[in-house]
C-alpha cells in the first residue's frame, strides 16, 4: 500500500554521510502522507520515543482511509520496540475523525503529544495526548481557542509542545 512505511534510524557523520541505518521491528506499519514527519525524543530512560501515526483503510468509501496517532518506544539501539500506544478516541469505520502528532515532549511522569484532529466539514481541534514512562495510554484532550466557535476553528491545530520550568505545558 502506498502509504506503508518503517520507523528507522539513519545516523549521519559531519559531512552527512550515512554511517548507519537500522528498521525498527514495529509489528506495523507507520504512515507516510503527504509530507508527514514524525517527532522524535531521546527520553530521559534513554529510549527513543516516537509520536507517529497509522493509516487504515475506512469501508465508508472507495480509498477512504483514517489517521490513528501512536506514541512508539523504541530502545537505545533501535533493535526492540519497547511500545505502541494508539491515542485514539473513536472507531475506524469512517474516515473522519482522522488525527495527526506533531511534537512531542518528556513530562516528569511520561511522554505529551500535540497534535490535531479533523472531523471534516470544519470541525478541527488541537489535541494534546499523554503517555506513561512505560507506554500506557492516559488521556487524550481536544481544544479549541477560547471564544472561538467552529467555524473560526477550521484547521486549528497544536504544532508544538513545550514545558517550562515549574512544569506547565505550553502549546502552539
Amino acid at each position: 500500500v502506498w502509504w506503508e512505511s518503517k520507523l528507522y534510524r539513519q545516523i549521519l557523520d559531519s559531512n552527512f554521510i550515512s554511517v548507519d541505518f537500522k528498521l525498527a521491528p514495529s509489528k506495523f506499519d507507520q504512515s507516510i502522507i503527504l509530507a508527514d514527519f514524525y517527532p522524535v525524543i531521546k527520553g530521559q530512560n534513554h529510549i527513543w520515543v516516537v509520536a507517529s501515526q497509522r493509516v487504515v483503510e475506512t469501508p465508508d468509501c472507495q480509498n477512504c482511509f483514517i489517521a490513528i496517532p501512536y506514541v512508539v518506544g523504541i530502545s537505545d539501539d533501535f533493535s526492540e520496540i519497547l511500545w505502541e500506544t494508539r491515542m485514539f478516541d473513536s472507531d475506524t469505520f469512517s474516515s473522519i475523525p482522522s488525527y495527526d502528532a506533531t511534537s512531542i515532549t518528556q513530562v516528569e511522569d511520561g511522554y505529551i503529544f500535540a497534535g490535531a484532529m479533523n472531523a471534516g466539514a470544519g470541525t478541527a481541534s488541537g489535541i494534546l495526548g499523554k503517555v506513561s514512562l512505560s507506554g500506557d495510554s492516559l488521556w487524550l484532550k481536544h481544544y479549541i481557542p477560547v471564544g472561538w466557535d467552529s467555524s473560526r476553528g477550521l484547521w486549528f491545530q497544536l504544532k508544538d509542545i513545550k514545558t517550562t520550568p515549574l512544569g506547565n505545558i505550553v502549546a502552539c
